[in-house]
């Protein structure tokens, strides 16, 4: 059965990120200092050009076609460029740059 205690030594609490990015449409293409963990969208809805994600499967399906709504997350350790469509423009996403654990 196993050492008590011993199945949650790997395991730590992940709290919400201290560093970010407020990106709009405004912006362009932009590119991240150090690769960014996730992006959150703030505005009422934004469409999202393009990502540019080494670890994020299936990123090229991800184009301005998909509208995300606010409070959508799109995490993945390796973001490194985020674009926005002008679509919708008062699209506001921020990218979540570091996580504390």
């Amino acid at each position: 059965m196993g050492n008590p205690g011993l199945d949650r030594a790997g395991y730590k609490q992940i709290s919400k990120s201290v560093d970010s990015v407020l990106i709009t449409t405004t912006m362009g293409a932009c590119s991240a200092t150090q690769q960014w963990v996730s992006i959150e969208v703030i505005s009422s809805e934004a469409l999202i050009k393009s990502i540019t994600a080494a670890g994020l499967k299936n990123s090229s399906i991800i184009d301005s076609a998909a509208t995300f709504a606010k409070n959508a997350i799109i995490a993945c350790s390796k973001i490194t460029i985020v674009q926005l469509a002008t679509q919708i423009a008062a699209g506001k996403v921020i990218a979540h740059e570091r996580v504390l654990i």
